[in-house]
């Protein structure tokens, strides 16, 4: 459904700058986080979450790199820590997604 009401509210600078705060940390735009708020969700922030998928997605193209030259014959003898690192790496991620999905974070 197209958004085309606006709507304007009164803060004061500190309730500003707690909802700005809030807003800057889950990573969404002011109208997005009254939404999810209206909307009965519990609106949380958990620092870190975005950062850790981001950091464990260039770990996993590291070791798709580490992969390949295995594969090339460029290493030897790390095949089996290769493949249990990136199914360790796999499933924290499968963990951190599944944490987001169970607290609102508003993304």
């Amino acid at each position: 459904m197209k958004k085309s009401v606006m709507y304007s509210v009164r803060l004061t600078p500190l309730e500003y700058e707690a909802l700005k705060s809030k807003c800057e940390k889950s990573g969404v735009e002011v109208s997005e986080f009254v939404r999810s708020a209206m909307k009965g969700k519990n609106v949380s922030v958990i620092e870190g979450i975005p950062e850790m998928i981001v950091a464990l997605n260039r770990i996993g193209n590291n070791i798709n790199q580490i992969a390949k030259a295995f594969n090339y014959g460029l290493l030897s003898g790390a095949k089996a820590d290769i493949k249990r690192a990136a199914l360790d790496i796999a499933e924290m991620k499968k963990e951190l997604f599944r944490i987001s999905r169970k607290v609102d974070i508003c993304q």
